[in-house]
């Protein structure tokens, strides 16, 4: 099996790789099959190949590989991804001096203070023709949020109440944000979604215990929406001021952040300002997270 996994690696391109070397500190093919090899007194440096493929590794083999750990190997990209280079990786929170924003979905001057992150690209890295704008505020008193989503449809079941926490609600259109108040514990965050219509769910997540999830945390949300369905434009305001996320925030503070979007039914769109490069749309994998910078 270790073979395989070897033989595997070199028709990948990613076995004796220089580029891959200079990123992993000097091993040039995968390190745990360095491991395993030595575990089991494999030799790696020459695998005998017969068949009809041998010939496939006569020559060097081009390796094309994005990782989640943020760098990338090989040529060229495909046209609709961007490459990571090209990608945002912070999100500034401006601070709040006088008045907060008044939570109702209008875009009062306070907003002004805070520099916006835009994405339109989906899980995977996409570009897509769906846009998104996010602007972060903070002051003691808690963290404040504010969506502007372009190409917005009206996928809500809207007989659903929004003053009861709406489970499922990732299952049509929403925003998310996952939070991880300790930077040195990746694996416990907050993840709050908000739809259009005023919808929300928050949770705690701790994927290092069973259950995960604590649904019985409160992120204390106060959530103003307007919609203009004419222009397709939604605009999605929120105030965290759970004492949980409010122990987080200091100036330049560095919290590890996601910022999401689910979009359309028919041909549902999974967007992300940082993609987290999964085989299947997946948003929780705190190794891809942005970070939240807080301004002084």
């Amino acid at each position: 099996m270790i073979l395989v996994d070897r033989v595997g690696a070199q028709y990948l391109g990613l076995w004796d790789n220089d580029a891959l070397g200079a990123e992993l500190g000097g091993h040039k093919t995968s390190p745990l099959l360095e491991v395993a090899a030595k575990r089991f007194g494999v030799d790696l440096q020459h695998p005998k190949l017969v068949g009809d493929g041998a010939g496939l590794l006569a020559s060097r083999r081009p390796a094309r590989l994005i990782t989640m750990a943020g760098f990338e190997l090989g040529g060229e990209p495909p046209g609709d991804v961007v490459p990571p280079a090209a990608l945002p990786t912070e999100v500034h929170a401006g601070r709040i001096t006088g008045e907060p924003p008044t939570i109702d979905g209008v875009i009062d001057p306070a907003w002004a203070a805070a520099k916006p992150i835009v994405f339109a690209t989906d899980w995977a890295g996409r570009k897509t023709k769906t846009s998104t704008q996010v602007r972060v505020l903070w002051s003691a008193q808690g963290l404040y949020l504010l969506f502007e989503l372009e190409g917005a449809s009206t996928f809500t079941d809207q007989h659903r109440p929004v003053d009861v926490e709406r489970v499922d609600l990732y299952e049509e259109n929403c925003v998310e944000l996952f939070l991880v108040p300790d930077p040195a514990n990746r694996q416990r965050y907050f993840e709050i979604e908000l739809g259009p219509f005023g919808h929300f769910f928050d949770v705690l997540v701790d994927r290092t215990r069973k259950p995960r999830a604590d649904n019985t945390w409160s992120a204390g949300l106060r959530i103003g929406t307007q919609r203009d369905e004419s222009s397709q434009r939604v605009v999605i305001e929120v105030a965290i001021p759970s004492p949980d996320v409010v122990a987080a925030l200091a100036p330049e503070a560095r919290l590890p952040i996601g910022l999401y979007r689910m979009e359309g039914q028919n041909k549902r769109q999974y967007l992300a300002a940082f993609p987290t490069h999964t085989p299947k749309p997946s948003f929780h994998v705190p190794d891809a997270f942005g970070t939240l910078i807080l301004d002084p």
